[in-house]
């Protein structure tokens, strides 16, 4: 390859590498005002309408998804190609381009590559196709190839981005709790936030332990600047609307409680925190027995009975008992009240 080949080729590379640059730089302007665009929608959004765990789920997953799409689609690919690490145009199509931005030399830039690659297929002519081609490039040599990009052409679309990086910097000001907020309730999309309310529910149950099946009567009282006309008890799966027993104050029985329940209160559009009905297994005597260890006068072998009623032995007899239960932490056994 001749020097003045050479320096044509280089000339072309450095357009390239700016060409990418415009493209980084531009695409870079264009995702930054995206992701703030979709970003301030999307807070906001969650901010005011306290979306549930589902749709909170959605946004936060589309959200990075889409992010991540568009990172490599205006920005990341780029920035491979300007460090020549992926495909890239060719000179070919580079000289096209160049070409567009200087018309006297569109199709002289383009020749002359088809002429090296022609000089390449035909050594006997090598030489005359070769001084063609100096020729071409010294009239090349006073155009800057590079001029073609024009990057400050970029600073019209900087106006995209300012735009919500303003919006952005207006509301950490005048609303901050909007940006938090917002915000947190995305990252922990699996968390339940309820939204805030004109009036409080309080429990007036002292305790929520009950054993199984045993029933519950809850007991709730209303206080506030507002207080709704009813009041449902949600338990994950079905809504229970509660008896109103005066303005302010409702309840709701449980009958015949097997398991335990996370509960929680709504009136209208607003939940109460999350309340835990403990439930408590029944415990149960499932069987016993008695080894009798009888005293060594009697001479008689030792024996247990099983699930034994009264029972009259002799005296210094030795008795162990054994229990077979079930929920059960500690036995009491009472002999003549002791």
């Amino acid at each position: 390859m001749s020097q003045n080949y050479h320096q044509l080729i280089q000339k072309i590379d450095n357009f390239i590498r700016k060409y990418y640059l415009n493209k980084l730089v531009r695409g870079s302007i264009w995702w930054v005002a995206i992701f703030l665009i979709s970003y301030l929608v999307f807070i906001v959004s969650e901010y005011y309408g306290y979306f549930n765990i589902t749709v909170r789920g959605v946004i936060f997953y589309g959200f990075i998804a889409s992010q991540l799409v568009l990172i490599w689609w205006l920005v990341a690919r780029y920035l491979v190609a300007y460090f020549k690490l992926g495909k890239t145009i060719d000179h070919q199509q580079a000289s096209i381009i160049i070409g567009d931005h200087f018309p006297a030399i569109k199709d002289k830039l383009i020749n002359t590559l088809e002429l090296k690659q022609l000089a390449e297929e035909s050594p006997e002519q090598k030489e005359l196709i070769e001084a063609s081609i100096n020729q071409r490039i010294a009239n090349f040599k006073p155009i800057p190839f590079v001029a073609a990009v024009n990057l400050a052409e970029n600073k019209k679309y900087v106006s995209y981005a300012l735009v919500p990086i303003a919006a952005v910097v207006l509301l950490a000001f005048a609303a901050p709790s909007i940006l938090t907020e917002g915000t947190d309730r995305i990252i922990h999309h699996r968390v339940f936030y309820k939204k805030k309310a004109p009036f409080q529910f309080n429990v007036l149950n002292k305790s929520l332990v009950v054993r199984q099946g045993d029933d519950l009567t809850l007991n709730l009282k209303i206080t506030g600047e507002q207080v709704p006309e009813e009041v449902y008890l949600v338990d994950g799966v079905h809504t229970f609307k509660l008896d109103k027993k005066d303005i302010i104050n409702f309840s709701y029985d449980f009958k015949n409680l097997q398991k335990g329940k996370q509960i929680r209160f709504q009136a209208g559009e607003f939940f109460s925190d999350e309340f835990v009905i403990e439930v408590k297994k029944k415990p149960a005597l499932l069987s016993y027995k008695v080894e009798l260890i009888y005293p060594s006068y009697l001479k008689k072998t030792s024996e247990s009975l099983n699930n034994p009623g009264d029972l009259t032995i002799p005296a210094g007899t030795f008795a162990k008992w054994t229990f077979d239960t079930e929920y059960v932490d500690d036995v009491l056994l009472a002999l003549n009240n002791q």
